[in-house]
């Protein structure tokens, strides 16, 4: 079920995200995976950020109301937790590294626990209808 969900949100990254942001656009896993090899080489990241920022789910480029280039670190999964929000912070930090520009963590999923949003004050929480 949420690699059905992944998969949508990024061939359909602008029916989610542009309510946010302008000029949407999912990167290609293959540029950001050399992004991260690339980093690594040059000892930016360790292998362990690398391996573990290889999972995000979706990485989306995009612009701000006011014109700014950010990137959106995406972790999709039906029922959110926690857990989620911690993994796109972490990751959001490692892709900000490697691209050198700011990069917001963001979930997104069905059902959105009360609360999440208050605990996690720097992740985008997105809530989806089940039939998106």
């Amino acid at each position: 079920m949420d690699y059905i969900l992944e998969r949508k949100i990024r061939e359909r990254a602008p029916a989610y995200f542009g309510r946010y942001f302008r000029r949407v656009e999912a990167v290609p896993i293959e540029e950001w995976s050399e992004k991260l090899e690339d980093a690594l080489d040059g000892g930016l990241i360790s292998e362990e950020e690398r391996k573990d920022t290889l999972n995000l789910d979706a990485l989306i480029r995009v612009k701000s109301e006011d014109g700014r280039n950010l990137l959106l670190a995406v972790e999709v999964s039906h029922t959110l937790e926690d857990k989620d929000a911690d993994r796109a912070l972490r990751r959001a930090n490692v892709i900000a590294r490697v691209y050198g520009i700011e990069t917001i963590p963001v979930v997104i999923g069905a059902y959105v626990p009360e609360g999440l949003q208050d605990r996690h004050p720097k992740v985008l929480v997105v809530q989806v209808s089940d039939d998106n």
